[in-house]
């Protein structure tokens, strides 16, 4: 599965009501996985700062900048001042720095997110018997199904 895939997975699990999956060796697997998950979803908002920190580190003034001239821009873009929302383009894209170090870090992000995650993973036809059990959408299904061993081969 994909970091991107986790916080997904886990809001999921959260509404599974692990007492009613009578399959033991599953309830440990889901609850395996899911510590796995919570570790990894940790790591992720940890290097997810590091990659903001190392990318825009003294580039905080530009920052602010730039969110106040977008903001803006929409506002123009909104009353249809097109004059008004050339002039603010313009003044965004004289922070080329800023810019550049925003095209990097989208791209880390995007690395980082695509990346795998090494779950044991579940077995899908004893999660399906199981979940019909207890109340539940397919929303949970959609989640969990990049942690189905079926899915991570």
């Amino acid at each position: 599965m994909k970091k991107k895939e986790i916080r997904a997975a886990l809001d999921a699990l959260k509404r599974i009501r692990m007492p009613k999956i009578e399959d033991k060796a599953l309830r440990n697997g889901i609850i395996t996985d899911h510590l796995t998950l919570l570790r990894e979803q940790r790591k992720l908002e940890a290097d997810l700062r590091d990659l903001d920190t190392s990318h825009y580190a003294d580039l905080e003034e530009d920052r602010e900048t730039v969110a106040d001239l977008q903001e803006r821009l929409q506002l123009a873009l909104g009353t249809k001042d097109h004059q008004k929302a050339r002039e603010l383009a313009n003044e965004i894209a004289e922070h080329r720095d800023y810019l550049a170090a925003t095209k990097a870090c989208n791209k880390a992000i995007a690395d980082l997110m695509n990346e795998d995650v090494t779950i044991n993973g579940i077995p899908q036809d004893a999660f399906i018997e199981e979940i019909q059990k207890q109340d539940y959408d397919l929303g949970i299904i959609e989640a969990v199904y990049p942690m189905f061993k079926e899915t991570n081969q």
